[in-house]
């Protein structure tokens, strides 16, 4: 039986890829890397990663790079957050589900801070835990750990997100996973990767639930 019902942030609860491609423009401008529209943005984020290397014109060491500049792109996005919206119908959802007696949280490879801070000037105090992973892959181990912390069996929670790491560190763990096609991967890439569910509309999670 669910108890707990854990979304991801970025993409999932809201709509911020166009603030995600205007900090990547100004760190691009700052580290000398290769500017981006949002439909360009949006192509490149289905792409393996050598192909994700091949459209940026970066090499291996520019990628390992990157990663260094982790913390400043989150701290420039934070400036941002005040201009990003829930996603259409996520948030009447999220209440309908709390209404039920579901335990709701955040895990996101986005900071604990950001979150609460953006939460905290929306006055929304639906999600009982934020909770981030490590690194770009640390997703699996991240619901791996929030299991243990309550306490929970893989049958008790179901993950929502917009990734294919989404899906993956779900199958890791043997948990559930709602795929949404709103975020910034295509319905076709989710597909392949054969999440529990892939869903085109909110109001979809409910009947799920």
């Amino acid at each position: 039986m669910r108890k707990h019902i854990v979304f991801d942030f970025d993409g999932t609860l809201v709509d911020t890829t166009k603030v995600i491609v205007k900090v990547y423009n100004e760190l691009a401008d700052q580290y000398k890397l290769k500017r981006l529209s949002q439909e360009e943005f949006q192509n490149i984020m289905n792409l393996t990663l050598r192909q994700k290397m091949k459209a940026l014109e970066v090499s291996i060491f520019k990628v390992l790079r990157m990663r260094r500049i982790g913390q400043e792109f989150k701290e420039k996005y934070k400036s941002y957050l005040g201009t990003v919206d829930f996603c259409d119908g996520v948030l009447e959802v999220a209440r309908q589900l709390e209404d039920k007696g579901y335990v709701l949280s955040i895990l996101t490879s986005n900071s604990e801070l950001n979150i609460t801070y953006y939460l905290n000037s929306k006055q929304i105090n639906l999600f009982q835990h934020i909770r981030s992973s490590k690194g770009l892959m640390g997703k699996d181990q991240a619901i791996k750990k929030y299991m243990k912390e309550h306490q929970l069996s893989n049958q008790e929670l179901i993950y929502i997100g917009d990734e294919v790491r989404d899906i993956q560190a779900c199958k890791r763990n043997n948990v559930e996973v709602i795929a949404v096609s709103w975020g910034i991967y295509s319905r076709d890439l989710l597909l392949s990767e054969e999440p529990n569910y892939l869903i085109d509309d909110p109001h979809e999670i409910i009947k799920i639930i």
